[in-house]
């Protein structure tokens, strides 16, 4: 199903926008304002335009984010959040509740989350300059996989990283600026700069 209008304003946001339902597939063609946006099953979710909420629910689903999203929380069960996957920046903390995946094309302001210890997977996947600006993971709480400097990208972690395994998927770099804890680390044909402990 498709909706082709704009969906709420900027000073009328819907309460709720539900989606994505087991087998289905929507696409949203405009900007979309919400308080509260959910993948309801393990569908698809397409945003073409900007999208503004409060919550953004990815789920057990996929909710792809062709441009800005602008967002509280973004939460990912076992699901996949595809994010500025045509244009725009992501503005939003992410939180991951089990073994969901987020890719990132052109970095991240905000901090990345699990509730349980290695789980959630985070991909910097852009062939550009790529950079997250909060933490990622936590003491006792870190992240399953963090990957970065894909192919022809320069990503930079500005703040502390926990993760059970941390590499650069391709001959990028990746420039961690604070403390990165982790069980394996694999730069591969890459390169990493580590500017502070590595632990």
């Amino acid at each position: 199903s498709t909706v082709s209008g704009e969906v709420g304003t900027l000073t009328n946001k819907l309460k709720e926008i539900n989606s994505g339902a087991n087998d289905s597939s929507s696409t949203f063609t405009n900007d979309v304002y919400a308080i509260d946006i959910t993948n309801t099953g393990t569908g698809a979710t397409t945003f073409k335009d900007n999208l503004l909420t409060n919550n953004l629910n990815v789920n057990a689903g996929t909710t792809n984010v062709e441009d800005n999203l602008t967002a509280t929380t973004t939460t990912i069960t076992t699901g996949t959040g595809n994010f500025n996957t045509v244009s725009g920046t992501t503005t939003s903390n992410l939180q991951f509740t089990d073994n969901g995946t987020a890719n990132l094309n052109n970095g991240l302001t905000g901090n990345v989350t699990t509730t349980a210890d290695n789980k959630g997977t985070l991909n910097l996947v852009g062939s550009n300059n790529q950079t997250v600006t909060g933490t990622v993971g936590g003491v006792g709480a870190s992240l399953e996989k963090v990957s970065s400097g894909a192919t022809g990208a320069t990503s930079t972690f500005v703040n502390n990283v926990y993760a059970n395994t941390v590499e650069n998927t391709g001959t990028g770099a990746t420039t961690f600026q604070d403390n990165v804890t982790a069980t394996n680390v694999n730069v591969n044909a890459g390169t990493s700069t580590f500017q502070d402990n590595l632990t």
